[in-house]
């Protein structure tokens, strides 16, 4: 197939973000105009707060939403938590983990790390152990990722949070930009004081808003010390103007109409079947990929089914069979319309990363991924026979 019929089929979005939307959510989106300081907007605050409290199990959560993605929410966390002079942890076990510590650099904090190697998750252990060496009053906020997107490894956020609540005094700060909407995060019963989300992975939105929940503890900790913050970033003036339904700057509006309906769709089918599913989809997908005499990424130290791998994520270990990801990335876009992602950083070139969460589905999107990587490894000189 040329390059001109590639483009004109319809692509199959399975990177790590941005995901397939479905119509229904287009339609949503694609709603007549309304203004953020009219009827019938501002009770959307409210809604959201309900809808947020279900969603990640927390007792009245603060939202703050931004125009942007997972980015913007880091940064604006690390401005409202700490400051030059604090001390700060990382709990760094993948790209996502480096830009953490690059963005708390730039904010003039120079963080601490506890670290993993990449495609295995942080030891409790060791988290535990460093925390009771420095003291409980040391650091003003730890941050973590829920999954690494490089990896496609999820934190034990349950146990460490415990940890934290234990030894430290510190707010707990998680990324959960890819993990969010794909497996279970309760942010009350593991100690997450400030959750970090984005459109356009799990809630299967189109890319723009970011979103950040706090919890009650990290808000009045947050209100209490009155940090100088950029003026788009002050999470307390903005709650403040959203419960009387106003805000500080025009929110994404056609995008928070869909974060609303999501959530809502979410809730009534049960968050339970969501997870369920998921995990059914990657189970298939990586069962496939073995009759394929394939590898995931740290295998056979990591099993495909462990606990540890996100049920949203499937990364590939192509250097062990010789091949450069870089190529089958693009084999597959120009042949086949389905749009994977290469690895980050030191995984560059040596795995393929591919998404199966939010409307993906096995029979419509994986399968054909499956019937395409086939014949994109075979192009890059590698057979591998699935007969599906």
């Amino acid at each position: 197939m040329t390059r001109r019929g590639a483009r004109q089929k319809k692509l199959i979005l399975l990177s790590p973000g941005p995901t397939i939307v479905p119509a229904t959510v287009k339609r949503i989106w694609a709603r007549a105009e309304m203004h953020h300081r009219v009827e019938p907007f501002p009770p959307i605050w409210g809604r959201l707060r309900e809808k947020l409290q279900s969603f990640f199990e927390i007792d009245n959560p603060i939202p703050f939403v931004r125009r942007g993605g997972g980015t913007e929410m880091m940064e604006a966390a690390i401005y409202n938590t700490v400051r030059l002079g604090d001390n700060a942890l990382v709990l760094n076990h993948g790209y996502f983990g480096n830009r953490f510590v690059d963005m708390l650099e730039r904010r003039g904090v120079i963080p601490d790390q506890v670290k993993s190697e990449w495609g295995f998750p942080i030891d409790p252990r060791a988290a535990q152990k460093h925390l009771v060496s420095w003291g409980k009053k040391h650091y003003r906020a730890i941050f973590a990722q829920a999954t690494d997107t490089s990896t496609g490894v999820r934190n034990d956020l349950e146990t460490i949070g415990k940890i934290i609540r234990t030894h430290s005094n510190a707010l707990f700060v998680v990324d959960a930009v890819f993990e969010a909407a794909v497996g279970p995060i309760r942010m009350e019963a593991w100690g997450i004081d400030v959750l970090l989300c984005a459109s356009q992975k799990g809630f299967m939105m189109p890319e723009g808003i970011g979103f950040m929940v706090l919890s009650e503890r990290a808000f009045n900790r947050i209100a209490d010390r009155g940090l100088t913050v950029p003026y788009s970033w002050d999470i307390v003036e903005e709650w403040e103007r959203n419960q009387k339904g106003d805000t500080l700057a025009t929110p994404p509006i056609r995008l928070m109409q869909c974060l609303d309906y999501v959530l809502g769709r979410y809730l009534r089918s049960g968050t339970h079947r969501l997870y369920e599913v998921n995990q059914r989809k990657a189970y298939l997908l990586r069962d496939a990929l073995h009759v394929m005499g394939l590898w995931l990424l740290c295998e056979p130290e990591v099993g495909p089914r462990a606990s540890i791998r996100s049920n949203g994520l499937t990364v590939i270990d192509l250097a062990r069979v010789g091949v450069e990801s870089n190529a089958v990335v693009d084999e597959l876009i120009r042949t086949e319309g389905i749009i994977t992602a290469n690895g980050q950083g030191d995984l560059k070139g040596k795995v393929l990363r591919v998404a199966h969460f939010g409307a993906v589905t096995f029979k419509n999107h994986l399968v054909p991924f499956l019937r395409g990587l086939e014949r994109a490894l075979d192009t890059c000189g590698t057979r591998r026979n699935l007969n599906i």
